[in-house]
């Protein structure tokens, strides 16, 4: 989620990364923090949130692969990728 607090229309948008609580850093949203900004900024449930960008919903060697989350997102839209 870090990555897209960094997208230009996002931010346009209001969605930003804060620091939180000694050092950790965290998406924010309309009054929202954390995978509940998350939901709220992308019109998705908490679950799908939690899914998407929860690293530790992804096997240890795809963490930190950006391409992991958008399998994710293309899966969840039901878009076969092409």
């Amino acid at each position: 989620m870090g990555w897209a607090c960094q997208i230009p229309v996002f931010k346009a948008d209001g969605l930003r990364i804060i620091e939180y609580v000694d050092g950790m850093y965290v998406p924010e949203f309309d009054l929202s923090y954390g995978f509940s900004a998350s939901a709220r900024f992308f019109e998705i449930a908490l679950d799908q949130a939690l899914y998407l960008f929860q690293p530790h919903n992804y096997p240890a060697g795809q963490r930190k692969n950006p391409l992991a989350v958008v399998g994710r997102i293309y899966e969840l839209i039901g878009h076969d990728g092409n």
